[in-house]
């Protein structure tokens, strides 16, 4: 069975992310920047696209395979195209929800043997409970940006 903490860890994520910006005007903080210069869609973004990667390699890992060629810096989309065709912070806190999803079920069909075995992943070798442990490490990194972004649009 998967390590049941790892996955309320993601799940709490999400659960977090989603009851402290859906009671924001997000639109009207969208472009507001962080002290690392991001902006509520440059980190909702990186946290999508990051997520749409990692239930790929987590999939691939699953299977025994080489998921080293998975790039987790790759963009789904282009910044200005995602502003330009009206994609708001909303649209990819959700598209982040469904793809938290997907790597939630593929981790919840893992047994233990697989899960803690040593692969060749987007971050090096590491088992598939590193590699989450890993996306928690960088969500909660990003959820740190974004709540600094939210305290500046309440005050």
């Amino acid at each position: 069975m998967p390590d049941q903490e790892i996955l309320n860890e993601m799940i709490e994520i999400y659960r977090d992310l989603n009851l402290k910006l859906r009671g924001v005007d997000l639109v009207a903080v969208a472009d507001k920047k962080a002290d690392n210069g991001e902006t509520v869609r440059d980190i909702l973004n990186r946290m999508r696209n990051r997520e749409y990667n990692a239930s790929q390699a987590i999939k691939i890992m699953s299977m025994g395979e080489d998921a080293s060629n998975i790039d987790e810096k790759t963009q789904a989309a282009v910044l200005d195209e995602l502003v330009a065709t009206g994609v708001t912070p909303i649209i990819l806190l959700s598209q982040f929800g469904t793809a938290r999803e997907a790597t939630l079920s593929l981790v919840r069909q893992v047994d233990d043997e697989t899960i803690d075995a040593e692969q060749n992943g987007p971050r090096g070798k590491m088992s598939i409970r590193e590699y989450c442990r890993g996306l928690i490490n960088d969500d909660r990194a990003d959820q740190k940006l974004l709540d600094q972004l939210v305290e500046t649009a309440k005050a």
